[in-house]
C-alpha cells in the first residue's frame, strides 16, 4: 500500500512548515496531487515516493562531449 501525507504531515517528515511544503509544491519542486473538489483551497496529497525523490541528491545528467578537430602539430 502506498503511504501518503498531507501537508502537514510532510512538513513533520521533511522539518519545515505546512506553508514551505505547500511553496515547495507550488514551485514543482515537491511532487503532489490536489484532492480538493470545486473552488476550495487545494488540499495536497504527497507520496513516500515524492518525498523520497524530493530529499535525495538531484541526478547529474551525461552531456555529449564535442570533438575537437585535429591540429597540425604547429603552434603559433
Amino acid at each position: 500500500m502506498i503511504q501518503t501525507f498531507n501537508t502537514s504531515e510532510a512538513a513533520e517528515v521533511l522539518k519545515c512548515s505546512p506553508d514551505q511544503v505547500r511553496a515547495l509544491i507550488i514551485a514543482g519542486k515537491l511532487h503532489a496531487t490536489n484532492t480538493s473538489l470545486g473552488s476550495q483551497r487545494a488540499r495536497w496529497v504527497i507520496t513516500q515516493q515524492a518525498i523520497e525523490e524530493f530529499l535525495s541528491p538531484p541526478k547529474v545528467q551525461e552531456t555529449k562531449r564535442r570533438k575537437l578537430p585535429a591540429t597540425s602539430g604547429k603552434h603559433y
